[in-house]
């Protein structure tokens, strides 16, 4: 039953947090951007990664995998190095937050 539960969580869990890790930097880049998009690429990070999907501005490229990648493009905008760090600090931040709102029912 451990094993079950382990494989579950390797094959389910590690790419959904990756998944949901990459979101939030892409957040980000649509919160500080006007008109930029954001490309999550998960799995494969290569052009045989077609776009699965888009939600708004964020166009998600999944070839399910444990590795993720987050960048903008169509930027004519000069994104500033404190612009920087709040896309880099998107993605632990909403991490962090889908792990307290997740497991805080499991704490009490």
């Amino acid at each position: 039953m451990n094993a079950l539960i382990f494989v579950l969580l390797c094959m389910i869990g590690l790419p959904l947090t990756v998944l949901i890790h990459e979101t939030g930097h892409a957040l980000a880049i649509i919160g500080i951007t006007k008109k930029s998009k954001a490309k999550i690429h998960l799995g494969d990070f290569s052009d045989a990664n077609k776009e699965n999907f888009q939600i708004g501005r964020i166009h998600y490229h999944i070839n399910w995998g444990i590795s993720g990648t987050c960048y903008y493009i169509n930027s004519s905008e000069n994104i500033t190095k404190f612009q920087r760090v709040i896309v880099a600090l998107g993605g632990p931040v909403v991490s962090a937050a889908c792990t307290i709102i997740f497991f805080n029912p499991y704490i009490y």
